[in-house]
């Protein structure tokens, strides 16, 4: 009997979870929860069905069966949402943006933001912001370099780059970083 009832309040859980995820994805994609589910095509609502399928998997834990469900689609398509999350989440801004405003609100209750260490890695790769390669003068001596230290949140990451480039760095991580608390400080390393 127990077992039973466990089940029953884990399905309940599911159904409010899954249900909590489309209207956080309703709001932030600004189209409606029946349009989420429908069998339309368009563009902006496939995006929001991904985003909210993948939430519903990877943030809650709810199975693909319940999933597949609560979206209105086959379960072997959330097999194929979940493998290609990844790659959407560095390449695809829109899906990028969208997931990072549902998970946000889903689990800080929008709070404050905060960012992992795996998000910062893929905007940095995503907006191609990297380190440069050294360059040396006619003697081969390293020429001089600079180093950004920029803090995002909680967490913290440095860059090395030319004079000429740091300027313009800065500003791609601060767009990059806009929608979190973020500083950042540079300085001319010893060579």
């Amino acid at each position: 009997m127990e077992i039973l009832i466990e089940k029953l309040n884990r399905s309940l859980q599911d159904k409010r979870g899954c249900e909590r995820v489309l209207e956080l994805t309703a709001k932030h994609s600004e189209i409606s929860v029946e349009e989420i589910i429908s069998n339309s095509r368009k563009y902006s609502i496939k995006v929001a069905r991904i985003v909210a399928a993948n939430v519903m998997m990877m943030e809650l834990g709810i199975g693909k069966r319940e999933t597949a469900k609560a979206v209105n689609r086959d379960r072997s398509l959330m097999y194929h949402y979940q493998s290609v999350h990844d790659g959407e989440y560095i390449f695809w801004a829109e899906y990028n943006e969208l997931y990072d405003a549902v998970h946000f609100e889903l689990t800080n209750g929008g709070k404050f933001k905060q960012i992992s260490m795996e998000q910062i890695r893929h905007t940095l790769i995503r907006e191609k912001i990297s380190d440069c390669q050294p360059t040396y003068d006619e003697d081969g001596n390293l020429r001089t370099a600079y180093e950004i230290t920029a803090k995002i949140g909680r967490k913290s990451f440095k860059i090395k780059c030319k004079k000429s480039e740091i300027f313009r760095k800065l500003d791609r991580i601060s767009q990059a970083f806009h929608k979190f608390k973020h500083e950042m400080k540079y300085k001319e390393l010893e060579i």
